[in-house]
């Protein structure tokens, strides 16, 4: 229990009032007198300024870029977007991310119709250089990085038929999947 001093608005005279009453009595003149209660609201918005955090983050994040650990590197720039989605730094960075390949992306399949020789097999180039054969029922799978690149199959037992196409790998991804049929006439079918 505690005392709040007050002016009597009769006679002027210092008094103290209860603080766990509502009113009391002057002790001079008796004059009843009011506690008031001031309830004060605020209104409006609180803006967080999260500006040292993100600076952190950024900094953090491109530690990571530096030793080479891009997925370390992408928790951190995707936290700086979760404070500030339109953070120029980071969204930058998350489209250099974007373009860094980690896993296979290009699948082909060798197959051979129904009359063809079935321990056919088809010898791949990715833009020029040798990756090797894919036997029958297989699929080799390969790591392109973004870009354009020129495929050739080529049927190992025919020496002059080849056949090229181009695939455009857009980011890490873009996951494409050919099925490569060797059939009569010593053809190559892509589906």
């Amino acid at each position: 229990m505690g005392f709040i001093p007050m002016v009597c608005p009769q006679c002027g005279a210092q008094v103290q009032l209860d603080d766990s009453r509502e009113f009391g009595f002057c002790s001079y003149c008796g004059t009843k007198i009011v506690q008031d209660k001031v309830v004060v609201e605020h209104r409006g918005s609180v803006g967080v300024d999260h500006s040292g955090e993100i600076d952190n983050l950024l900094r953090r994040a491109s530690e990571y870029m530096q030793r080479g650990d891009t997925d370390g590197a992408e928790i951190y720039y995707n936290r700086v977007l979760d404070l500030d989605f339109d953070n120029e730094i980071a969204r930058n960075a998350m489209e250099r991310l974007n373009q860094i390949v980690k896993e296979p992306n290009l699948f082909i399949t060798a197959t051979t119709g129904k009359l063809y020789n079935k321990k056919a097999s088809i010898r791949i180039k990715i833009d020029g250089i040798d990756y090797g054969t894919i036997f029958n029922g297989n699929t080799g799978s390969y790591k392109l990085n973004v870009g354009t690149h020129k495929i050739r199959l080529k049927i190992n037992s025919v020496p002059f038929y080849k056949l090229d196409f181009n695939v455009e790998i857009k980011n890490r991804f873009t996951k494409l999947q050919y099925v490569a049929t060797c059939k009569i006439g010593n053809v190559i079918e892509i589906k």
